[in-house]
C-alpha cells in the first residue's frame, strides 16, 4: 500500500514457514556492491538477457503475496508463541 513500510525481516521468516508467500522467484546472479559510494551495500542483480552473463548463484523473489504474509503474521502475533509445524 502507498505509504506502507516493507517488513523484509518478517517476510524472510515467513518465507521459511510458508514458501508460498514468495511470488515470481527467479534463479539469478546476485552480488552485494562493496565498492563504496552511493550504491555501497546494495543488492545488485542484472535481469537483462545477455549471452555471456554470470551463472545464477541464488533464488530471488521479485514479489510477495500480501494476503499470505498478513495471515501468517496475524497467526503468529495472535498466538504469541513460537511457530512450529
Amino acid at each position: 500500500a502507498l505509504g506502507a513500510s516493507p517488513v523484509h525481516d518478517a517476510l524472510a521468516v515467513i518465507a521459511l514457514l510458508n514458501p508460498d508467500v514468495l511470488v515470481d522467484v527467479r534463479h539469478v546472479n546476485v552480488h552485494i556492491h562493496i565498492g563504496g559510494g552511493y550504491c555501497d551495500g546494495m543488492t545488485c542483480l542484472d535481469m537483462r538477457e545477455l549471452i555471456d552473463k554470470p551463472a545464477p548463484n541464488c533464488y530471488f523473489a521479485l514479489h510477495a503475496n500480501r494476503e499470505i504474509f498478513c495471515e501468517e503474521m496475524m497467526r503468529i502475533l495472535k498466538n504469541n508463541t513460537v511457530y512450529s509445524k
